[in-house]
């Protein structure tokens, strides 16, 4: 199936951005590669606008407006779709993990996802607020070992993970599973395309405290995907993501060295012995 025919412009405004964006493409006779070159984009980032794949920047969407004659309506639709919550923020989140060059990551509460044990996942997915099924949490974590696999796919992402010393001193699932977690984080921490680095709780407050994120690069874009209760937010808007690029430096500044965190995640292992 297209991914443009999950889209439900009546149900999300970003959905009616992406189908209205195809709508006036088509209606006008132009390739995907035609309208990339109005916007300084490549034809299959123009597709994936088309698709909800990709969320357009606010001065495509300007030159496109003007192109198309529309006078405005599709920097107005932008404008309330970023005021609202998408569902389907986080599964393109997840579809851009997969085929990412780069991974940038600020945890400050769970393990990062593409680091989780089996037992630390399903000990995650067991303390939801709503309880689950057993056959659902089995699921889930399924989807979330096959999500672990881009990890090492070639061509391999450079993947930077910064952690709170909570997410490694909070005994999620028991003694035996966070042993577990911790030894595969430190096995993680030896492969070349993997940085792994804690900020220590003597460094007190701090940027990094106001919550969770990752940036993402991929399709030749960057992107921003912020954690949060009940469903995170994608960001796509580069003056935003300059941001979350400096909280990033600064998470960067105060955190250990990579020998340093290894040994920090070695004491907290022999502490659940």
């Amino acid at each position: 199936m297209i991914r443009r025919e999950l889209l439900d412009p009546r149900a999300s405004m970003w959905d009616l951005l992406a189908f209205y964006l195809h709508f006036l493409r088509t209606r006008e006779g132009l390739s995907c590669a035609g309208v990339g070159q109005w916007t300084n984009n490549a034809r299959q980032t123009v597709s994936h606008w088309e698709s909800g794949l990709l969320k357009p920047p606010t001065h495509a969407l300007a030159i496109l407006d003007e192109r198309y004659r529309t006078g405005g309506l599709l920097a107005l639709i932008h404008h309330h779709a970023k005021r609202g919550h998408d569902p389907n923020w986080f599964r393109t989140a997840l579809d851009l993990e997969a085929r990412a060059t780069e991974v940038n990551i600020w945890e400050v509460t769970w393990m990062p996802g593409w680091f989780q044990t089996e037992g630390y996942a399903r000990a995650v997915y067991a303390a939801a607020t709503d309880p689950l099924e057993k056959e659902e949490i089995d699921k889930l974590v399924d989807i979330r070992m096959r999500r672990q696999e881009a990890v090492s796919r070639k061509p391999k992402p450079l993947v930077r993970a910064f952690l709170d010393q909570g997410v490694i001193d909070q005994p999620v699932g028991g003694p035996v599973v966070m042993r577990g977690q911790l030894d595969r984080l430190v096995e993680l921490a030896q492969l070349p395309n993997v940085v792994i680095r804690v900020v220590p709780r003597s460094v007190g407050a701090h940027a990094g405290r106001d919550g969770s994120f990752k940036i993402i690069a991929a399709d030749r874009a960057t992107f921003a995907y912020v954690e949060a209760s009940g469903g995170g937010r994608l960001v796509s808007d580069s003056t935003e993501i300059r941001t979350y690029r400096a909280r990033l430096d600064h998470i960067g500044d105060r955190a250990l060295s990579v020998d340093e965190s290894i040994t920090l995640i070695e004491k907290a292992k022999a502490g659940y012995s």
